[in-house]
């Protein structure tokens, strides 16, 4: 950029009249005319007047505070400094600031004729041609590509306006199915909320109906012994009403001494009662019930078990827990491993058989037979290892199933004996051999307990693997939750037949 000097010849440059219209030689005219009569101005001079002088932005006073929004009339529109390489001129109409090559004005300019254009000068913004441009003119050509770019640029800010525009209405929309979803969230705890109650009120209600299913196998074998001894006692009677009736024999008498009468006979009564209630201490017995291979695959499984000392033997519990008196097992539910599970479903499918085979008519109803949840193993280590009398008539035990055993190991021999006096059974023993099966139902726990006496298991380690289902309702389809108490014991219906306005 040329130095803020004058002319390099000394005087300044002639401007060819033919060159230019006339309009313009007579402005030409008047700024010669009007630099006549103005004193001479310096681009440094302090004394020139405010027109003349050049601003800076690297001469500005920084601190005076500005205004960012407006605009700025003293720096050029470049926001740029020329380091004092370049006139600054004001524009006679805006008073706008310009860089002598920001407007345009690429000639060398001198003092003189800067003082001389700064009396009628108009910057870029406010002169106006008077002329109109030729169609070819490549200002022409200028205008339409800043044109087509403005449009560009106006039509991408439309695009980026409607894309935000759509982006808020999508945050809105997703904001308003968040609140949603947060609100259905709370209506499914409600929910679930509301089904465990149902859930907790149906098993007390299945509980009482197991209470009144013992109660009721219980009030049977009892109806069926008060019969026994009435029928024992009225023949008693008769017996004693036909010796009353009967005429005594005596001996005549002998002189000197006479005889005493003969003493009466006094007949015999049989005081067995000999009640029979329909129950076996062991249902079914199934030798070699699993191969070889599959034996020792549970052996090798269950020797990896940690088990928990109880009296006698140790044990471990998978599956819905089974408390009972003495248990010292978990009250947590154990997840049945899958070693387990082949087997478990092996067993169930003879608990169906076994309970279909009892009530044909489940069948018929489709009425849902007694699943296997619930697997308790005891391990024997040893001769001197032993199983205390008991049974399993815990109510938590569905009272139409059945109770399933697999013995693995040593040999070993379990008694059966009568609960009670009065009924017609004898104590009995069952050999329990290695890979056996032996199943009792839960109704003949009622009748029998079974034991294991020290010495009765063989030298070695024996597992028995006991199924069972515990801890749900009895097998019954009740049209609501309440049942009519009052009526069930008035009318005790059949087995699994507890149902509201519903014919078995």
């Amino acid at each position: 950029m040329p130095p803020k000097t004058h002319n390099q010849k000394g005087s300044t440059p002639k401007i060819q009249r033919s060159s230019i219209p006339k309009s313009h030689q007579r402005q030409s005219e008047r700024i010669a005319a009007a630099s006549a009569s103005q004193p001479p101005a310096s681009p440094k001079s302090s004394n020139a007047p405010e027109e003349f002088v050049i601003v800076d932005q690297a001469t500005k006073d920084t601190n005076q505070p500005e205004d960012e929004n407006k605009n700025k009339k003293d720096v050029c529109p470049c926001g740029k400094s020329s380091g004092g390489q370049c006139w600054v001129l004001t524009c006679l109409d805006c008073k706008q600031a310009w860089h002598q090559a920001c407007a345009g004005l690429k000639a060398v300019l001198d003092k003189t004729a800067v003082d001389s254009l700064l009396t009628t000068w108009q910057c870029p913004w406010c002169y106006m041609c008077p002329f109109t441009k030729p169609g070819g003119h490549m200002s022409n050509k200028n205008a339409k590509a800043i044109q087509a770019k403005v449009i560009t640029t106006a039509a991408v800010q439309s695009i980026t306006d409607s894309i935000a525009d759509e982006n808020r209405k999508l945050s809105d929309m997703i904001q308003h199915l968040e609140d949603r979803i947060g609100s259905l969230n709370s209506d499914i705890d409600a929910i679930q909320s509301t089904q465990n109650a149902m859930s907790e009120r149906v098993i007390r209600i299945a509980d009482i109906e197991t209470h009144l299913q013992h109660q009721l196998l219980g009030q049977a074998a009892l109806d069926q012994k008060v019969k026994s001894l009435q029928t024992t006692l009225a023949s008693i009677q008769n017996e004693i009403t036909s010796l009353s009736q009967a005429p005594l024999h005596v001996n005549p008498p002998m002189p000197p001494i006479p005889s005493l009468p003969p003493p009466l006979s006094t007949p015999s009564i049989s005081t067995t009662v000999g009640v029979d209630h329909g129950q076996v201490a062991v249902a079914d017995i199934l030798e070699d019930f699993i191969d070889v291979e599959e034996a020792s695959s549970l052996t090798t499984f269950l020797d990896s078990l940690t088990f928990t000392d109880e009296n006698g033997h140790s044990v471990v519990a998978f599956g819905a827990p089974y408390k009972y008196t003495g248990s010292r097992s978990t009250d947590e539910v154990q997840v049945i491993p899958d070693e387990l599970k082949a087997l478990a479903e092996r067993i169930n499918c003879l608990q169906k058989d076994a309970y279909c085979s009892q009530y044909p008519d489940s069948v018929k109803y489709n009425r849902p037979h007694p699943d296997i949840n619930s697997i308790l193993i005891n391990k024997y280590a040893g001769n001197n290892s032993f199983l205390p009398s008991h049974s399993d008539d815990e109510d938590s035990i569905h009272p139409e199933s059945s109770i399933f055993t697999v013995s693995l190991g040593a040999k070993c021999t379990i008694d059966f004996a009568p609960k009670s006096v009065g009924y017609s059974d004898a104590p009995s023993s069952v050999p329990c051999s290695d890979r056996s099966l032996y199943r009792m139902t839960r109704k003949s726990q009622d009748f029998f307990a079974h034991e294991i006496k020290s010495g009765q298991t063989e030298p070695g380690t024996r597992y028995s693997i006991t199924f069972l289902e515990t801890g749900t309702a009895v097998v019954c389809q009740p049209t609501g939750l309440m049942v009519d108490l009052t009526q069930v014991l008035l009318d005790p219906p059949g087995p699994l037949e507890i149902q509201q306005g519903v014919e078995p």
